[in-house]
Order: structure tokens, then C-alpha cells, then sequence
């Protein structure tokens, strides 16, 4: 039994990106907040705040602070949104989720509420936001020695050129 893609949420103190895996460019970049404006009731979430022009106006609540989740509420409407604006449904797929280097074990397991009981993930994937990145930075690297061969009749344009170590 094969399972769809795994959705990867990206998720940081300003901005959410989302996606899945596979996809090589996030499919939903929005901010990762949600808003009421003044002397309403209704509560925005992530992209509908660009709804509003005088972001005065609006008491914003950010679901994370430096990293670390600390209003879950907040961050089950961004993640239900993202997940309507990504195509994927929590309870037919696994999760893959980027979080803080020193985010506290009590952050951690609000996440694994959050995705298991009320998303109903299959399964998990939590990794440091900058072991991402570093990652990404090595794919950069190397396809940047490849080219450089390429250009050069497939010899190294530089004797050893500078590779990261592998992660």
C-alpha cells in the first residue's frame, strides 16, 4: 500500500512554508499568524490578513516565539490552512516539520499533539530548522562542482574543489 507524499511544514516565528515532499519549491509560503481585527469577532488566518490594508488595525497572535511553539490554538488554524491550500489530507499521510535547535521537550510534545490528535498524522519527521538549511547548502555546493566539470570538458576546473563533508 503506497502513501501519498509526505507533507513538510516549515515553520518559523514570521513565515510558514509548506509543502510536500518531492516538491523542490514550498507550494504555500504565508505568515505564520492569525489576526482579529479590531471590534470584530472574525478571526483571520496566515494569508487573509493581506485582506486587510491597515494592518493597524489588527491584534495579531504568532503562534511561535523564537522558534518555539507556545500558542498552539494559534498554530492549529495556520497548519489547517495550509493543509487545505497544499491538497493533503492529515489522516492519509506522514508529517515532516522543522523545529527549533533548543525548542523545550514541553514545545515538543504540544507539536506531537497537535499533528497526531488533532490532524491525525500517520507519522512524524521533526528535524533542526538549520540542519535543513546546511543540507540545502551542501545540494548547492555540489551542483555548483558539477557544473563547473561540465563546463570544463568534464575536468575539475579546480583540482579539489571545496565539497562540504557529508551530513
Amino acid at each position: 500500500m503506497s502513501h501519498p507524499p509526505a507533507a513538510v511544514l516549515d515553520g518559523g516565528s514570521y513565515e510558514i512554508r509548506a509543502g510536500l515532499a518531492g516538491d523542490d519549491n514550498p507550494r504555500y509560503v504565508a505568515p505564520n499568524c492569525t489576526a482579529r481585527p479590531k471590534q470584530q469577532l472574525r478571526v483571520l488566518v496566515a494569508d487573509e490578513i493581506y485582506s486587510i490594508k491597515n494592518h493597524a488595525q489588527l491584534e495579531i497572535s504568532r503562534p511561535l516565539e523564537r522558534g518555539i511553539l507556545t500558542h498552539v490554538g494559534a498554530q492549529r488554524d495556520v497548519f489547517a490552512r495550509c493543509f487545505g491550500k497544499i491538497g493533503t489530507e492529515p489522516r492519509d499521510s506522514r508529517c515532516f516539520v522543522t523545529e527549533a535547535v533548543v525548542a523545550p521537550p514541553s514545545a515538543r510534545k504540544a507539536m506531537d499533539e497537535l499533528l497526531f490528535e488533532d490532524f491525525g498524522f500517520l507519522g512524524r519527521v521533526r528535524a533542526p530548522a538549520p540542519v535543513c538549511a546546511a543540507v540545502a547548502a551542501q545540494e548547492v555546493l555540489r551542483d555548483r562542482a558539477r557544473h563547473a566539470a561540465s563546463i570544463h570538458g568534464g575536468k575539475d576546473a579546480i583540482k579539489n574543489p571545496p565539497l562540504p563533508p557529508e551530513i
